[in-house]
């Protein structure tokens, strides 16, 4: 389950969580909006708190994070074998 997925089941902000957590707000809002993954720390402050049903695989979208390497690296889709969309 995503992070953003746990919050709103939970009916709670994302400040909610980010005080529950210890995590900063602005940590989670970057975790909530893919822009970053937790590292170690934080990602067994997430699963505990969400009970296990955040785990790591939920911050891995393939998609997502080939495109991001893609424009990072400067590799085209062929290699990466993902088609994007325009």
């Amino acid at each position: 389950m995503k992070l953003s997925e746990y919050i709103k089941k939970m009916r709670m902000t994302k400040k909610d969580f980010a005080v529950d957590s210890g995590i900063t707000l602005s940590t989670v809002n970057k975790y909530v909006y893919g822009t970053r993954i937790p590292r170690k720390e934080h990602m067994d402050i997430i699963v505990k708190e969400t009970k296990g049903e955040v785990t790591p695989n939920d911050f891995y979208d393939s998609q997502v994070w080939s495109c991001l390497l893609s424009q990072c690296l400067g590799l085209s889709n062929k290699i990466l074998g993902v088609q994007f969309l325009n």
